[in-house]
């Protein structure tokens, strides 16, 4: 168990540093702010529904299990949801070589271009 929540730990801080690099490298400056906000607005939702969930799921096991295996378990399942995330963040950073060095290239383009 605290070798699973350390390494969920783990997952969690390195995401936040990562996705703001990436948004930031992968996008022309026009689209930053566009694609800031929209993950801005996903992370909220996805937060607040965490947020509630989390009382219902924890009251279903709470039937089931007693303290304080109930709130080990219902943990345990909400980290499951850093799987799929791991998996879209690993596709992307497959593909984001290619997008920085096009933004890159776009950039220096337009850069000629200013009088």
């Amino acid at each position: 168990m605290f070798l699973f929540s350390v390494f969920a730990s783990a997952a969690q801080s390195a995401n936040i540093p990562n996705w703001l690099a990436l948004i930031t490298d992968v996008n022309l400056p026009e689209h930053r702010a566009t694609s800031f906000s929209i993950s801005n607005f996903i992370n909220g939702i996805a937060r607040s529904c965490g947020n509630a969930l989390m009382g219902i799921v924890l009251g279903i096991i709470s039937s089931f299990s007693n303290e304080p295996d109930n709130y080990v378990i219902t943990m345990i399942l909400f980290q499951l949801f850093v799987i799929p995330s791991v998996i879209a963040y690993y596709k992307v950073s497959k593909n984001s070589k290619r997008d920085i060095t096009k933004v890159r290239s776009i950039l220096r383009k337009r850069a000629k271009n200013i009088p």
